[in-house]
This record gives structure tokens, C-alpha cells and sequence, in this order.
């Protein structure tokens, strides 16, 4: 059970004390700075580490601040690949890596083509990553959260939002072995990381950029 106190200070968010050894400092999308620390850890101690932390918390919120904006501009990446975005009089359709969406309905029918390709690829890219590293999974579904990026239930169904698609190919592999990982362990203890970790390398690395995208969701809410 987690433990979350807001802190009414400049230098941090929220403290969320629980069951980890270790103190973590987070920037979330909207420039927030939340600590992670375990229980009863002094905080004295806390504040200590948050200070010498501080350049690294300002050059993120600064990133966060400057961050790109996801708009229905003239193009798009989706899935590593660029695709162009005309607007139209006509129906909405798909035709190669173009977007023909209506001017009066073009959330919508970007939305609509968008769960298509998630579909389609997601399904593809977990097929051929469970293969490749000897997972077992029941199927792979799609929806429009805006709270997650992939969920692996109790029966080991597989939950994409269709948003991962608008991100890098590494940073959609890292998300999809993740939640083949939890075929294995439901939780997040010390083994699961292990098990990640033997699975694709620099997770880490990619959990960070994952991070940086989730910008994208909020863009849709």
C-alpha cells in the first residue's frame, strides 16, 4: 500500500512512501516532482537527496515546459514511420502513409484510422516479440486510455492504447515487452525489473523517453 502526502513547497510535488529501498525523484508531463522514498525514510534525508538533485529537476521541468505539442499539422509519425496528413471534403481513408481526414471531423476520423494501424501493428509486433523471447500471451487488445500506455491482465490479455503507435519504434518495443514481462509477474518487485532487464537492453533508457512522451496523451484528453 502506497502512502501519498502533498508537500507544500517549491523544490517538490508529492512524496509517495511505500514498500521500495530506494529514493526515486520523477517529473511528470505537467512539470510536477514527485519523490518516491520508503517508509518512515527521514525526511531530512529527503530533502537532502531533492538538493542534490536540483539541476537535474530544473533541466526536466524545463524540458517538460518546452515539450512538443501533438497537433494534425501536415504530418505525423506513427509507428517510426512519417505520414502525411491532407484535409478533405471527401470520406476519411488511408491510402499508403496519407491521411485523408474531413475538415469538419478530423479528430475523429484520425482516431478512427489511428485504432486501425494500432490494431494491426501492435498485434504483429507482440506476435513476433513473444516468439522471439519465448513468451505466452492470450490476445492483444485496443483502446483510447489516456491513463496508460499497455496493461496485461490476470488472464494475460494484453491492453495497448492506441496513442503508442505515435511513438518511437524503440520506446512501443520496450512498452510491449514490458507487458509480456507481466505474463510472467504481475507486479513490479525486484524480479520483475530483472526480467525486463534480460529482455531488451538499456530499459531504462527507453523507460526515460517513455516518460517524454507522455505529453501525447494528455494532447487527446
Amino acid at each position: 500500500m502506497n502512502i501519498c502526502y502533498n508537500v507544500n513547497m517549491t523544490s517538490y510535488d508529492k512524496i509517495i512512501y511505500s514498500d521500495r529501498k530506494t529514493l526515486a525523484i520523477t517529473v511528470d508531463s505537467d512539470g510536477k516532482v514527485i519523490v518516491r522514498a520508503p517508509k518512515k525514510f527521514p525526511l531530512k534525508k529527503i530533502k537532502e537527496f531533492i538538493a542534490k538533485k536540483e539541476r537535474w529537476i530544473n533541466e526536466k521541468k524545463e524540458r517538460v515546459k518546452n515539450a512538443k505539442k501533438f497537433e494534425l499539422d501536415s504530418n505525423v509519425f506513427v509507428f517510426g514511420d512519417e505520414y502525411k496528413i491532407i484535409e478533405t471534403d471527401g470520406i476519411t481513408r488511408l491510402d499508403g502513409k496519407i491521411f485523408y481526414l474531413p475538415k469538419d471531423k478530423k479528430h475523429d476520423a484520425f482516431l478512427s484510422l489511428l485504432y486501425d494501424i494500432a490494431k494491426e501493428k501492435l498485434t504483429l509486433r507482440t506476435k513476433y516479440l513473444a516468439s522471439r523471447y519465448s513468451f505466452s500471451y492470450n490476445m492483444v487488445k485496443i483502446s483510447f486510455a489516456k491513463s496508460y500506455w499497455g496493461l496485461c491482465s490476470a488472464s494475460n490479455v494484453i491492453t495497448y492504447t492506441a496513442f503508442l503507435v505515435l511513438c518511437p519504434k524503440d520506446v512501443i518495443d520496450y512498452v510491449i515487452l514490458h507487458e509480456l514481462c507481466h505474463t510472467v509477474i504481475k507486479n513490479h518487485q525486484k524480479e520483475f525489473w530483472k526480467l525486463v532487464e534480460s529482455r531488451k537492453a538499456l530499459y531504462k533508457v527507453q523507460d526515460d523517453k517513455l516518460k517524454e512522451y507522455s505529453y501525447i496523451l494528455k494532447c487527446f484528453k
